[in-house]
This record gives structure tokens, sequence and C-alpha cells, in this order.
């Protein structure tokens, strides 16, 4: 074998076990940190200095047919026991009538386990509005997948807390949503999230009309990082492409000011190496003309008497 096709194998070896060695999400969504961070009041109200240490991410709907009329902003951190999130969007609501109701909400949707599949007991963490009438306003509900169901199952233990608002309630306005999640848990119907853990995460808001109060036909979805037309159901669906959020237990990586970089041409240095390099220049052509000019000159000797 010749010295170049040793070195070329070698090669092809180093990126094979480089390959080996690095981590592969089989989700295929992308990958975002919750670092550690402070705590925040869960009240549905949106407080900016409470999310400044938090991972911001704007972005736009995967997939949409419903009232939402713009893509939506997260914020993603922890406290060390609560995973704490908070999602915004502009939209549109109805006010109910005599007859019909109007549900919006916004569901978390958890692969605890982040196998790519939605398994039973994965979870679901919601915080809905009801317009009024009849509606009550704003609720926090936890509910888990039930394989045998083939859809989502209220929790017996509700984990963890959530609330909402809007900003002009039977018009345009914006939605804000936020939930304290824990991250710890004994009950096999919500997730647990060590340091360092990865969970699987899907974003879907949903609305639907309540007919006569009773029956209930949906009216849109609006799905991320993933495509949808609505909440996962029948046997083990899918959670490929979902997010897959990894707890950190440190804070947020801001990163350092980037120093402004002059362009190699505008530098002072290349202006004082340019005045160098042609004084050189200058200083060889002077002194090879003044050689080749003396070269050309006669040795004048005076001549002497002859005794």
């Amino acid at each position: 074998m010749s010295e170049y096709s040793r070195q070329f194998l070698a090669l092809v070896l180093i990126v094979l076990a480089i390959r080996l060695i690095i981590p592969v999400h089989a989700l295929g969504g992308p990958i975002i940190e919750a670092p550690l961070g402070s705590n925040v009041s869960v009240d549905g109200t949106s407080q900016s200095s409470e999310w400044s240490d938090a991972t911001h991410l704007s972005f736009n709907w995967a997939w949409s047919n419903s009232s939402l009329t713009s893509g939506a902003d997260l914020w993603l951190k922890n406290n060390g026991t609560n995973l704490l999130i908070a999602v915004t969007a502009n939209g549109r609501t109805n006010l109910g009538t005599s007859s019909n109701g109007y549900i919006y909400s916004m569901l978390l949707l958890f692969d605890n386990n982040n196998n790519g599949v939605v398994d039973n007991y994965d979870a679901e963490k919601i915080v809905g509005y009801s317009a009024p009438p009849p509606g009550q306003g704003w609720s926090f509900a936890d509910r888990h997948y039930n394989t045998t169901l083939g859809k989502y199952y209220p929790d017996q233990y509700p984990n963890g807390t959530g609330a909402g608002s809007f900003t002009n309630y039977g018009g345009p306005g914006t939605w804000y949503w936020e939930f304290s999640l824990p991250m710890t848990s004994s009950s096999p119907e919500s997730f647990n999230l060590p340091v360092n853990g990865t969970v699987g995460f899907e974003i879907i808001f949903g609305e639907a009309n309540l007919l006569n109060f009773a029956t209930q036909i949906t009216t849109g979805f609006s799905c991320w990082p993933a495509s949808c037309t609505g909440e996962p159901s029948g046997t083990n669906p899918s959670a490929n492409g979902w997010a897959n959020l990894v707890r950190s237990n440190s804070g947020l990586q801001i990163p350092p000011p980037t120093t402004p970089t002059t362009p190699w041409y505008l530098s002072t240095w290349t202006f004082v190496g340019i005045a160098v390099g042609l004084g050189a220049l200058t200083a060889v052509l002077f002194l090879t003309r003044r050689g080749k000019r003396h070269s050309n000159l006669k040795l004048l000797v005076p001549e002497t008497s002859k005794s």
C-alpha cells in the first residue's frame, strides 16, 4: 500500500470514529436548551424582566389553519426544580353566544423518553381559555397519552401550573401563556428531566367551537416544530420532528460582544508594510542604477612624465 493510500485510509477511519462518538438526535428536530435561571410568577402576565435569562426563540408555525395571524415567540429555562416555559402569538377570539361557545388552548406535548414515538403516559400540559358566556375563562389541565384509547386522557394527579391572557377579548389581539412544570415526578403520568437530560417537545395551538355547548367541533390547529393536523392519535403515533429539549445546569450563555474587524486592505499595519516595502524597493533600484553608472566610468590616471 502506498503512503498516499495509508494516509487516506487513516483519514476515513478518523471520520468514522468521530461519527460514532458524536450523539445523533433521532427526532430530527431542533435542539433547545433550557438554562438554569431565576423563578417567575406564573400569573399570565407578560414581564420581559422575568425571562431575560431564558432561551428565546422566534419561529413560524410548521403548519397552521387556526386564527393565529403570526408566528410565535418561545422562552424556556429552569429554576432547578421546575421547567419554565412562556409562549406568545397574535390572533383573535370570539365571544360566546346564547348557543355557541369557543375554546382556545396552548398545548405542550412531551415525548418523555425521547424515542420519537408517543407512548403510553407521555405528558401533555394545557393552558386553555373558554370564552364566556358560558365559558369559565382560563384554566390549566394535565393529561397523558393513553395507547388503549388512542388519545390523551386527564391525569389522576395533575402536575404543574399554568396561566394565560389575551389583550382584546372578542377581537384581534396578543395571546400569552406561561407554564411551571416539575422536572421530577414519581407518577408515570408526567415526565422526568434530569440535568443534561432530554425530552421530545412539540407546541400545538388548538381552537374549537362548542355547538349548543355540547358538540365540540375543531376549527383549527397550529403546530411547531413538527407539522401536524391536530393532536396525536391512534396507536403509538410518531413524534418525529419534535424538538429535543435539554435541561442545563448552567445559566444562559451570552456570547461576548464581537470586536469590529478592519479589512486587511484598510489595516494600519498594511499601509506600514506597503510603505516599508516601497521604500526598500526604491533603495534597491537606486543602488542598482548607481552601481551600473559607476561601472561605465573610466579611471582617469594622470600621466606621468617620462624620464
